[in-house]
């Protein structure tokens, strides 16, 4: 709604977006790094160091199989992007 018009609009929203954690898959859109890392972070209960903060502006769009496991998903960030990671002590090491 637009406060200043006082029109409504309707949009179609693609709702896979929004739900397909329920099926185990992160689906993004132009989504950051910072927004992959989180969620990375929480589902693997991992701590996230990144070295170059540039980083977290990356954007990606795909699908992220969730019961992956860790080291899976992030060689298929790794194809699509300039960025490394490593697991070194536990941590999770973001890096270009």
């Amino acid at each position: 709604m637009d406060k200043e018009t006082k029109n409504v609009s309707l949009e179609d929203v693609d709702t896979e977006l929004y739900t397909s954690w329920m099926n185990d898959v992160l689906r993004i859109q132009d989504s950051n790094l910072e927004l992959i890392l989180n969620v990375i972070k929480r589902r693997y209960d991992v701590e996230v160091v990144v070295q170059d903060l540039s980083l977290l502006n990356e954007k990606f769009t795909g699908k992220v199989p969730l019961n992956d496991n860790l080291s899976v998903i992030l060689e298929q960030l790794e194809k699509v992007s300039d960025i490394k990671f490593a697991i070194e002590e536990g941590r999770l090491i973001v890096r270009r």
